[in-house]
């Protein structure tokens, strides 16, 4: 199940929170030049003047130890132009210390080519939140995001954090 509220942004920026003096908007088809949504009728644009400008979403859950998520994302430079970059970040908040996985993009394409990122973090403590979190790269140009998708990693021991318990040759 995704447990991203509103990942694919047709209902705007609701359940989305701009930090450190990100911008953020969205875009309907044909509304930028070259780029149109990558699934459904909007996507998120966002950039950042500022250093650790980022764009989020706080989901609360029930995390024990040894949990995997994962997010993922469609990613391109707003418009007619190239160049885009920035880094998704997953973390696992509340109860044990933060934990977080960050995947960096850069040199993205434009308009509708659009790229699919993704990054798992595992849960070394329990915590009572997730925050999936797009930081675009200060000074940029705009990013769409589209299609975000937060869920739990089903697979039992997929980071073969505890060697190869539960795998079978």
């Amino acid at each position: 199940p995704d447990l991203a509220i509103n990942g694919g942004f047709n209902e705007g920026t609701q359940n989305w929170s701009p930090g450190d003096g990100a911008n953020l908007t969205t875009y309907t088809a044909g509304q930028i030049a070259g780029t149109n949504p990558y699934e459904g009728t909007r996507y998120l644009a966002t950039n950042a003047p500022n250093a650790n400008g980022s764009v989020a979403q706080d989901i609360s859950a029930t995390i024990v130890t040894g949990d995997t998520y994962c997010a993922s994302a469609e990613v391109v430079t707003d418009g007619n132009v190239t160049g885009g970059g920035g880094a998704l970040a997953l973390w696992l908040l509340g109860g044990g210390p933060n934990e977080n996985s960050t995947y960096t993009f850069t040199n993205l394409p434009g308009g509708n080519a659009w790229t699919p990122i993704s990054t798992c973090v595992t849960a070394t403590a329990s915590h009572s939140s997730i925050r999936v979190q797009f930081y675009p790269a200060q000074g940029g140009p705009t990013i769409a995001i589209d299609a975000v998708d937060v869920h739990p990693d089903l697979a039992i021991n997929g980071g073969f954090n505890e060697g190869t318990q539960n795998w079978s040759p």
